[in-house]
């Protein structure tokens, strides 16, 4: 019942502390993690996956598409479809003579922004 508990707690509470190629070495009871891409060792096969600690041992909970989890780390949500995606930094328009074209690119950055983290459809 206990484990049952945790892993609901993770999946409606999606809460990440960092992205880590292997999970801490001292974590944090209910506290999780998303493993990278990139990882290696014990956790070469748990990739995209989501750690977390109970009972003393690691758990693994796996991503469905259009799950989000807030990266603490990063201060930003992540989205997960065909693998995990966040939002790039859209930057400010600045300088030029042409107002216009300068709103209509920053615009379309950030309609891209919220149609890459699944605020917008993707039509």
């Amino acid at each position: 019942m206990n484990a049952a508990i945790s892993r609901a707690d993770v999946l409606l509470r999606p809460l990440i502390e960092a992205e880590v190629t292997n999970p801490p070495e001292d974590p944090v009871e209910g506290y999780c993690w998303l493993i990278a891409a990139d990882a290696t060792g014990e956790c070469a096969e748990m990739q995209g996956k989501l750690a977390y600690r109970q009972a003393g041992e690691w758990r693994f909970a796996e991503p469905s598409v259009g799950m989000r989890v807030y990266d603490r780390s990063k201060g930003q949500f992540l989205i997960y479809h065909t693998g995990w995606t966040c939002a790039d930094p859209v930057e400010e328009p600045q300088g030029g003579s042409v107002v216009d074209t300068e709103a209509r690119i920053a615009i379309g950055l950030m309609l891209e922004a919220l149609k890459g983290q699944g605020i917008l459809p993707q039509i």
